[in-house]
């Protein structure tokens, strides 16, 4: 039986409204109807306390990605977070609660690197259950196994970038009705991290395209490096909390990055304990005692940590919880980094398995193994969740109490949409579905919180919530204020009582979908906890002590025969949190009672709301069936037996006190009538067997006093919440028993009137020193709060400090409008107390400000007068801060009239400090000499600065700063020099920082000139094709300034671009070591292939074609083009000629062809190698023929020019068709010779006949034979 074992009993966001006013002053939520009583929800990050990940994780998306992957918060480039400086970080509290045993709290956390292995095969177990189910312990598989997406030739899961969970085919026993979800492991993971990122760098803040093609390799550079710090906060004795560093963690990135984490972990789908001595008994990097196998960024530091030496950390003053807070900031990359976090004793170390899969098994083989003892982890109002399960899962949202009934609470999702299907159901756990729940985006239907169809982005569509929140949030009321129920007709917004619970939701999202949540609330609408209670008709005695158990002690857990129902009970072993024989007052969550009907010590008792209704079975049954009936005042026309409740003339159900008509209001120290019928009924089973089945948490009577005489009664001492577990009834044979499991004590109702008179007003309002603020600085405030009422106040109160009048009203102003506040622990009647605090930002302007200050900024302390909360305004002056001012002038050029082009500038400036205030620190000068844009400059394109420690106030320095490269510009150049750029000095006047020189010239700098001329081609009458070409040129340097280093000369012929030409196209180049002003040199270059176009040829040269010599003209470096032609180049030519068949008039069908031609060689020059004849008859196709058809052939070894040969080719089979036959000869089919035509080289004889077969037959003369 899987169970939570979770105090139901949250705090009223006093805590976290006091944390959040610290850390981020006004919680910037993104969506939801946030308003000023609206405070963050913890959000429990798993379903589990033990460790176990079977549906999802959290991730957090690198800063250097786009917010379309689920994460809206995290990238740099975020529209959800404008008032972020720097990366995003999300929080987590850890909550310890008061019974927790142990002295250390171990926080772990898993996969904290964003590292992926490669390897695709592994080999996966099973658990013990799904064995005993039939199913193998263990399969070797491989990522990607089965698997193809997008058609892609790769299968996703195979690929290191991407996660593999594979389904262990345990799922199969959920589908089929064997088991439920938290019985089985649906998965083994082997990669969970996504390595995404586009980019230079660590990612430039895109997002990878859809279904991208080439698919990216994994990239470390990519991956996210994520730091996890831990901290607590310790309460001062000014009431003011102060923030208190424990450890932190960077996880590895497996590239350079991971020197910031001291060096590589080996954390990949492990769980760690960053600076702990010990990991655990599998972890890959061997234990050294003392020594952190995963150290943290500080040493000596540990995320286990002892709770001795925390002192004075913040509890929650509701639960009296301790807390502890992780923050998980992604520091750089563009990838998600998966992670989760389990907090709870140390206990584990030596036989919990780091691996996260061994650890998961373990956890469902042995419950408890690996219990937290209580500690529950939580996103502080924002979660963002890394999915891996595509099937209807329940995902917790928050835990809420019983007096947070008729609170609202918004939630709000992110980007649910790859494989997400609507909709999302909500629901208690605490209460059975059927009786309560709200689904929202069903299509086609109205959300029930009155938002229409289709308002709301479509979960699972596209676009639809790709990328994008369900605005509005979803709003989802707290059911219990049963003030407006019409009993009558009832529905369960009005008629659901509430005992507290956790908020689920039911959802189908996408398989590693990551998408994020966002949930707020406001509780302030809270129930009066005196008035009555929605209670079941069920009297528990404060005496009773919890079961033992089976065979042990006085109240040993009963056996399986003994329970009328339910049929298969379950057994002592299933309830892990139950401490057996502990008295009631010390009972906790998880324990379990054992029950007898009667008065004495220990018992139960059945109650009748009133005594004008019979004490039956029928009554008790009425009673017992959800929603119960103490509160039901409606006239049902009932006639037995008589109006109980003087102000109804009708018999009514509810509750009404016994011996006091009057009283409707079920009260502590009321007494309630027993129901002492015969209550061994089918109606009462039957109601009973429901409240087991669907358990539901229920509101029972706890009693102090008995009264078993005629007037048989119980009198309320407390109320208390319950299960029911089990139950026999019997008017004999032992009497009736119940078992309950017990979830804690209530006091959201039914509780006396608290008489305190609390009086707070605030005075003598005022600041410290006055003559010495300064406008924009910080200054010390004071006022004296006072307790005028008759009663102590020991409950905590803010007092905050404002330029503006706060609200006096129920609603408070926001935090952020406080320049100062603390909070007072408490007040004494008829005392005072003085606040002195230093304001968080000075007054906004010189001159006349005024200051308020509030006590009570909440309103949580009811107080006889709540009009007296405020006081101001007091009036004050603030002065003109004082403040250097630096300014820079004179701004001239040293030896400007010599200056020439690239040579260095001198400039030349002075500093002053006109203000009143010295500058103590460092400040900087700089200059900018031609800038793409002035005012404001680019700080990349400062030439030249120089530091300036410190200026005294009316001081100056002469300062000189050399531009190295001078300005290769020579006319109509800008200088301008600025002191202090980045404005790091507070000045009284920033506009004149800056000073310029407009439209100075320099002298033109001595330079060569090369240039290149008389192109020519040596010898080019004669020049043939291909042949090499001589070219001539003179390179000459016709400025005033050698050439002292080498540079080429290049020709180009027939470029396919000139002016520029392509470095490829260089046909021949020289090198020239040097060349003195006035000379020239005459240079030749050898083309080696020459040209094979005879005609409109052009050639070029060119000289330091690639620029290395700067030059007074770079416009005079080419000569061409050259135009010219070259004679054509002795060739071959073969022709073939005059084919014929050899005696033709007596051939015959499939006889050898004998083919007779004539091969010359018409052109220029002789063929010297062998070349081929080949004949073919009735080809498929001609020009080109298919070599595989020619049906002879014959070699000729060479053939001089101008001369023939006549040649026969034999066709062995000749042709077996008789008319219209075609024989092509062809010489050279291959064209392994250049020559002159390439079109002459076939001949064909078309069309001619042979004799036919017949003419051979000789006939024989036919005789017949017979034969007796």
């Amino acid at each position: 039986m899987s169970r939570r074992f979770l105090s139901l009993t949250v705090s009223l966001c006093l805590l976290l409204i006091l944390i959040l006013s610290i850390t981020f002053p006004m919680l910037d939520l993104a969506q939801a109807e946030a308003n000023s009583q609206t405070t963050p929800v913890g959000i429990p990050i798993s379903r589990h306390n033990d460790g176990l990940i079977q549906n999802n994780t959290m991730g957090v998306f690198g800063p250097q990605i786009c917010t379309m992957f689920g994460d809206p918060f995290s990238p740099w480039n975020s529209p959800y977070t404008p008032d972020v400086a720097g990366s995003y970080t999300y929080r987590y509290q850890i909550r310890i609660p008061t019974d927790y045993p142990d002295d250390v709290i171990r926080v772990e956390l898993f996969d904290p690197d964003s590292v992926n292995k490669s390897e695709n095969e592994f080999t996966m177990e099973r658990t013990q259950f799904a064995i005993a189910e039939g199913q193998s312990p263990s399969d070797t598989r491989f990522c990607g196994e089965g698997e193809k997406i997008y058609d892609s030739p790769r299968p996703m899961q195979a690929l290191q970038r991407n996660p593999c969970a594979f389904e262990t085919g345990e799922l199969d026993l959920v589908a089929s009705g064997e088991a439920v979800f938290d019985q089985i492991n649906p998965f083994w993971y082997v990669r969970v991290d996504e390595n995404r990122g586009v980019g230079p760098g660590n990612g430039d803040g895109t997002c990878n395209p859809y279904n991208q093609d080439p698919i990216p390799d994994y990239e470390p550079r990519y991956n996210t490096q994520t730091l996890f710090e831990l901290y607590y906060y310790r309460q001062t004795t000014d009431g003011q909390p102060v923030e208190v560093p424990i450890a932190s963690y960077i996880g590895n990135t497996e590239d350079e990055r991971d020197d910031a984490a001291q060096g590589f972990h080996q954390t990949d789908l492990r769980w760690v304990s960053p600076g702990a001595d010990k990991q655990g008994y599998d972890y890959p990097i061997a234990d050294v005692p003392g020594v952190s196998e995963v150290p943290t960024t500080e040493e000596g530091t540990s995320f286990e940590v002892r709770l001795a030496d925390i002192s004075n950390i913040v509890v929650d003053p509701v639960t009296g919880a301790r807390l502890l807070y992780l923050d998980v900031t992604a520091l750089s990359g563009a990838s998600e980094n998966v992670y989760h976090i389990w907090a709870g004793p140390d206990d584990y170390v030596d036989t919990s398995a780091t691996d996260g899969n061994l650890r998961n098994l373990a956890a469902l083989d042995n419950p408890g193994s690996h219990d937290s003892l209580g500690v529950q982890v939580e996103a502080i109002s924002r979660l963002t969740a890394n999915n891996f399960y595509n099937n209807v899962i329940d995902m917790p949202i928050g835990d809420f109490s019983a007096e947070d009934a008729g609170g609202t609470i918004y939630v709000n999702t992110f980007d649910l949409d790859s494989g997400a299907n609507p909709p999302l159901t909500f629901y208690f756990d605490s209460i059975d579905r059927s009786d309560w729940s709200m689904t929202f985006s069903d299509p086609g239907v109205n959300d029930p919180d009155g938002v229409a169809d289709g308002v709301r982005c479509e979960v699972g569509g596209y676009p639809g919530c790709d990328d994008a929140w369900t605005s509005p949030a979803y709003q989802i009321e707290i059911p219990g204020d049963m003030s407006n129920c019409d009993f009558q007709n009832p529905n369960q917004a009005d008629c659901t009582p509430f005992a507290g619970g956790r908020l689920m939701v039911d959802l189908i999202a996408g398989q590693y979908d990551t998408h994020a949540w966002e949930v707020i609330a406001d509780l302030s609408a809270t129930i009066d906890p005196t008035q009555s209670c929605a209670a079941f008709p069920i009297a528990v005695h404060n005496g009773v002590r919890s079961v033992t158990p089976p065979g042990e002690g006085q109240t040993p857990y009963p056996d399986a025969n003994e329970f009328d129902y339910p049929t298969l009970p379950p057994a002592y072993s299933d309830f892990a949190g139950h401490t057996p024989n502990i008295a009631f007052d010390q009972a906790k969550e998880g324990d379990l009672f054992y029950l007898n009907n009667g008065f004495g010590s220990g018992n139960f008792g059945w109650l009748l709301w009133n005594t004008g209704k019979p004490d039956n079975a029928a009554t008790l049954a009425d009673s017992l069936t959800w929603p119960g009936d103490s509160l039901d005042y409606a006239d049902h026309g009932d006639t037995a037996i008589h109006p109980a409740a003087v102000l109804y003339p009708y018999i009514v159900r509810g509750f009404v006190g016994y011996g006091d008509a009057t009283d409707i209001n079920m009260n502590l120290g009321d007494w309630i009538a027993a129901n002492t019928g015969n209550v061994n009924s089918v109606s009462v089973r039957d109601a009973l067997e429901a409240l087991i089945d669907t358990e539901p948490i229920l509101r029972l009577i706890v009693w102090d006093e008995g009264d078993d005489s005629s007037f048989s009664r119980y009198r309320i001492q407390r109320f208390g919440l319950f299960k029911i577990i089990g139950f026999k009834i019997s008017q004999s044979n032992g009497g009736s028993w119940l078992l309950l499991e017990f979830m804690g004590f209530d006091d959201s109702c039914g509780q006396l009137p608290v008489q305190t008179d609390y009086d707070l007003t605030i005075s003598s309002l005022g600041v410290v020193d006055p003559g010495t603020i300064y406008a924009s600085e910080p200054f010390t405030v004071t006022a004296t709060i006072t307790n005028n009422g008759p009663d102590d106040l020991s409950d905590p109160v803010y007092v905050d400090f404002y330029f503006a009048e706060p609200t006096i009203d129920l609603t408070p102003p926001i935090v952020d409008d406080s320049i100062a506040g603390t909070i007072v622990s408490g007040l004494a009647a008829g005392t005072s107390k003085t606040i002195v605090l230093q304001t968080n930002q000075g007054p906004s302007q010189v001159g006349s400000n005024q200051l308020f200050a509030q006590v009570d900024t909440f309103n949580y302390v009811n107080e006889t007068d709540e009009a007296n909360n405020t006081s101001g305004p007091f009036d004050f002056q603030a002065l003109e801060t004082p403040k250097p001012d630096l300014t820079i002038n004179d701004l001239q050029i040293i030896d400007s009239d010599s200056l020439r082009q690239d040579e260095p500038i001198l400039a030349q400036m002075v500093v002053a400090n006109v203000g009143t205030v010295d500058v103590d620190e460092a400040f900087v000068v700089d200059v900018f000499l031609n800038p793409s844009q002035a005012d404001p400059f680019l700080a990349g394109e400062s030439v030249g600065n120089t530091a300036v420690s410190s200026l005294a106030a009316n001081a100056q320095k002469t300062i000189t700063i050399t531009i190295p490269g001078g300005t290769s510009q020579q006319f109509n150049n800008a200088l301008y020099v600025i002191v202090d750029l980045s404005n790091s000095i507070t000045e009284t006047d920033e506009t004149n920082n800056s000073d310029e020189l407009i439209d100075f010239q320099v002298l033109e700098t001595p330079k060569p000139d090369l240039t290149i001329n008389d192109l020519q081609i040596i010898d080019s009458g004669s020049l043939r094709q291909d042949e090499p070409i001589l070219a001539q040129m003179v390179v000459a340097n016709v400025g005033t300034v050698d050439v002292d280093e080498q540079f080429i000369v290049d020709v180009f012929l027939n470029p396919s671009q000139a002016d520029p030409f392509l470095a490829g196209e260089s046909v021949g180049n020289t090198a020239v070591s040097s060349l003195a002003a006035n000379s020239q040199k005459t240079v030749t270059i050898t083309i080696p292939d020459g040209t094979s176009q005879l005609l409109d040829n052009a050639l070029y040269a060119t000289v330091d074609w690639s620029n290395g010599i700067t030059e007074t003209d770079e416009t005079n470096n080419m000569a061409g083009p050259l135009n010219f032609q070259v004679l054509e180049k002795p060739m071959p030519d073969l022709t073939i000629t005059d084919l014929q068949i050899l005696d033709l008039d007596s051939l015959r069908q499939d006889e050898p062809i004998l083919a007779q031609m004539v091969i010359a060689n018409m052109g220029t020059a002789d063929v010297d190698d062998q070349f081929f004849i080949d004949v073919y008859l009735n080809p498929s196709q001609t020009n080109p023929f298919l070599s595989g058809e020619s049906v002879g052939f014959t070699a000729v070894s060479s053939l001089t020019a101008n001369s023939q040969k006549t040649i026969t080719v034999t066709i062995p089979g000749g042709t077996n068709q008789q008319f219209n036959n075609a024989l092509f000869a062809t010489v050279d089919w291959s064209n392994n010779f250049a020559e002159a035509d390439e079109t002459n080289n076939e001949t064909s004889l078309l069309d001619f006949d042979v004799l036919s077969l017949e003419d051979l037959i000789v006939y024989l003369p036919f005789v017949v034979y017979k034969i007796d």
